[in-house]
């Protein structure tokens, strides 16, 4: 079991049992803001960190202990989720840092301890087998570990409650709300599951964590006193057909008060959005007014949309009653690290090979294309192409001057925005005067890492 002395009576390790009983009061610490402190935070990580919603287990939280002091404080604390991810239908498991934090105190800057809390936990993730971590987080911060933006958020936006259009007089809601039972589950991750389709990275409900939720929310139904986390609606329809879900935070922790948020939306696939959005909208505001005080419900003012830019039900909203807007715990962009490339390109080969296959210009091509990062400390790749076929993939470094029209040349870790689907080659070429290669490289990569817009959520 990994126990590290960081000197001066620092400790890093996998958290005992006695560390566990301190990390939540840390997370409260660190992540409130400064004018308000957020108790529901740490009863939150305490539910996660146990195992609720199948992110992490006891066993999966990092701290780091001051042993100079009495009781052994925690000072600083992360936990390593393991989630399942998709490129283009293709899942890998992703190891995710969570909830990273270390008190704001003097004595602890400059000893590097966030350094040594990545390494602990990448070194983690390569024993599990895990290709891709992920992290939202600080503005570049977590490129110095290797992390690059890989797929975009996009602006979130806000509906003001005003603007919502009233039911006409005389007619029927179309939707109908419920909460949601765990016989919901497959419903929900189907309607997830047809949303996804068209980008190239999904992130799937996780059918642990929807569970988790929905069992969190029922706790509050013999005991009125617990503090729901998230709850988890159904859409109905006139004939009690389950068309839709939804999923809303709990109102006792949202850093800004005004706001109803939607974590998760989905309807089934032959709704049409639009015709049912304001429903659904009237639907999640009469929620809002059943779960709350007439006090609490007069502070919300706004729809606040936590999902994706380009998620169906958020395109779906008019533009002149979507207003964009800065949502809190959100980022714009989602943070990806891929230690070893070439290995995690053979894993996605059959989406690659797709793409070559349904184009007009390089479905028959037969040759070879590098990505060379420039520099040994970052090894590229080499795909080997048969025939429009992608028949190899190896590691690739370019160790001498000599010019080969075969060889494209990114920065480190800037190729991570073009395998993700974030920005184009031709994009990243206008931005970074070391993104080079020739004209008819460029071509053949673009057909096989094209740019594409994906929508994803995440579960905090």
């Amino acid at each position: 079991m990994l126990e590290k002395d960081l000197s001066d009576g620092l400790i890093l390790r996998w958290a005992t049992p006695d560390d566990l009983q301190k990390v939540p009061d840390l997370v409260v610490e660190v992540f409130s803001t400064p004018d308000m402190q957020v108790d529901s935070l740490g009863e939150r990580f305490r539910k996660i960190m146990v195992g609720e919603g199948g992110l992490m287990t006891s066993d999966d939280c990092l701290v780091v202990v001051d042993t100079k002091k009495e009781g052994d404080p925690v000072i600083a604390c992360t936990s390593y989720w393991q989630e399942m991810q998709t490129y283009e239908g293709i899942p890998f498991n992703a190891g995710r840092p969570a909830w990273v934090g270390v008190r704001n105190a003097p004595e602890y800057r400059g000893k590097r301890i966030m350094n040594h809390i990545m390494d602990a936990l990448h070194a983690r993730s390569k024993d599990d087998g895990t290709m891709v971590q992920v992290i939202h987080g600080i503005n570049w911060y977590y490129r110095q570990f290797g992390y690059e933006y890989g797929v975009d958020y996009g602006k979130r936006s806000k509906v003001w409650l005003s603007s919502v259009p009233r039911l006409e007089k005389g007619s029927v809601e179309r939707l109908r709300y419920r909460r949601a039972t765990v016989d919901d589950i497959p419903t929900m991750l189907e309607f997830d599951k047809a949303q996804g389709r068209g980008g190239a990275v999904h992130i799937p409900l996780s059918e642990a964590w929807i569970k988790g939720q929905i069992e969190d929310m029922h706790r509050q139904d013999t005991n009125k006193t617990h503090v729901v986390g998230k709850y988890v609606l159904m859409f109905e329809d006139e004939s009690d057909n389950v068309v839709g879900f939804c999923v809303v935070p709990g109102f006792g922790d949202e850093k800004d008060r005004t706001l109803i948020g939607i974590y998760q939306i989905g309807f089934a696939p032959h709704i049409d959005i639009p015709t049912v959005l304001f429903s659904a909208m009237r639907n999640v505001i009469a929620f809002a007014k059943s779960a709350v005080d007439e006090e609490r419900f007069q502070q919300l003012t706004s729809l606040g949309w936590h999902v994706s830019r380009w998620h169906p039900v958020v395109e779906a909203i008019p533009s002149h009653l979507r207003n964009f807007a800065k949502i809190p715990y959100e980022d714009p962009s989602y943070y990806y690290r891929v230690s070893d490339l070439s290995t995690f390109i053979q894993h996605i080969l059959p989406a690659l090979n797709l793409r070559l296959k349904s184009s007009l210009t390089h479905k028959n091509f037969t040759g070879s294309v590098k990505v060379s990062m420039y520099t040994p400390r970052h090894p590229g790749f080499e795909l080997q192409i048969e025939s429009g076929v992608i028949v190899n993939t190896l590691p690739y470094v370019k160790r001498d001057q000599s010019e080969d029209p075969t060889v494209a040349y990114f920065p480190p870790f800037v190729f991570l925005q073009v395998l993700f689907g974030r920005k184009s080659i031709a994009e990243l070429e206008e931005i970074f005067p070391d993104v080079e290669m020739e004209e008819s490289t460029e071509k053949l990569l673009s057909v096989i890492f094209p740019k594409k817009v994906s929508i994803i959520h995440h579960y905090m």
